[in-house]
């Protein structure tokens, strides 16, 4: 970690916090768990369980809203049997960037045309349902160390008795301890990658790589409906790599990442480069490798996108335009996938929908 902060070699100034006022910069990733306790159920759920006023469905799969104008409660299956939840004031829908727009389609709100074609009665006409879709597509620059550093992630191994045993080590956290928001142009006015240096595990291909992962992609991509049957898995599309720009900045970020790599503070430690690896050399050649070594960062976002405008999905707030009683709560109703880990913003995100529902009670 502190051979990757050491990055003034490169003009990349240290920065203590990546959530402050600049992105901009090196230094070490802020994570949010306490006490061992690394997700939202444990943050908000598990200390609420006991309230009378909290049910919760595990292994459910919502099959359709019951709407016309106004939302009424869901239909859902659970232990092969057809059940029904009732809302007596609103439905908060939360199933993601893909789970929300399938769900608000299979009910009969989205694009007329798609739903007629599938024999869905359409509620409300939204032709932006499901478009829209981005994400921050990801991709691993790997190598090989002198000396492994990588972490033992077994259940037999020391980082895992440690774990247990006091809630810290390695094991508590993901391997990007360190990281940087750089800009591959100059003259551009806020970082557009992101970048994760990783550790491995024992297991991995690497002992140790960059991520890099593209903060404001211009590729925009869909998620429509297979079939009428909400059990069936929709079509995703996320168009990766359809705008020639995203490829240049992929391009551009992995040649800053072997000019960091051959900088001193690396001397000593880096035996060969895995990936793309030393024949991929010129732009068609690197284009090449990250076409195919392409991952996601799973950061769906977009695709019930909040605003005014005739093709917007949900309003201010987060209320499904033409439809009383229905709200989205997550990441579809990003206009533009922000740019940065879409998870505190998401939480952000539930905690201000929280307010106005709060608001809007009756007293």
């Amino acid at each position: 970690m502190a051979r990757f902060i050491t990055a003034g070699e490169l003009g990349l100034p240290h920065n203590p916090n990546f959530n402050g006022a600049d992105q901009y910069g090196v230094g070490v990733y802020h994570h949010n768990y306490r006490a061992g306790a690394v997700s939202m159920a444990d943050a908000y759920l598990k200390p609420v369980l006991h309230r009378q006023n909290l049910q919760i469905a595990t292994h459910a799969h919502v099959r359709r809203l019951f709407l016309k104008r106004r939302a009424v409660g869901v239909e859902y299956v659970q232990d092969h049997q057809l059940k029904q939840a009732r809302a007596e004031s609103e439905v908060i829908l939360c199933g993601g960037g893909i789970n929300s727009p399938q769900m608000l389609l299979c009910s009969g709100i989205g694009p007329a045309t798609q739903l007629r074609a599938l024999g869905i009665p359409v509620v409300m006409d939204l032709p932006d349902v499901g478009e829209n879709l981005q994400d921050h597509p990801l991709l691993i620059v790997g190598y090989r160390a002198l000396t492994s550093p990588r972490v033992d992630a077994s259940l037999s191994g020391a980082p895992y008795q440690e774990y247990i045993q006091s809630r810290r080590g390695p094991l508590l956290s993901t391997r990007t301890f360190a990281g940087a928001f750089w800009k591959t142009q100059p003259d551009i006015p806020a970082p557009d990658m992101q970048v994760f240096f990783n550790i491995g595990k024992l297991d991995d291909a690497f002992d140790f790589s960059f991520g890099l992962s593209l903060m404001r992609p211009q590729s925009r991509g869909y998620v429509r409906l297979r079939a009428a049957n909400p059990f069936a898995y929709p079509i995703i599309q996320p168009n990766y790599l359809a705008e020639e720009a995203d490829i240049q900045v992929f391009i551009d970020s992995v040649r800053m990442v072997r000019k960091l790599v051959g900088t001193a503070a690396f001397n000593g430690f880096v035996d060969c480069e895995l990936a793309p690896g030393a024949a991929a050399q010129s732009d068609v050649e690197i284009t090449a490798w990250l076409r195919d070594a392409l991952a996601t960062t799973w950061h769906y976002a977009g695709t019930c996108r909040m605003g005014h405008d005739s093709m917007a999905v949900v309003n201010d707030r987060l209320q499904v335009h033409g439809v009383e009683g229905l709200r989205v709560v997550d990441a579809s109703v990003m206009p533009e996938i922000i740019g940065g880990n879409t998870n505190a913003p998401v939480v952000m995100i539930a905690e201000k929908a929280a307010d106005m529902l709060r608001d809007e009670t009756p007293k």
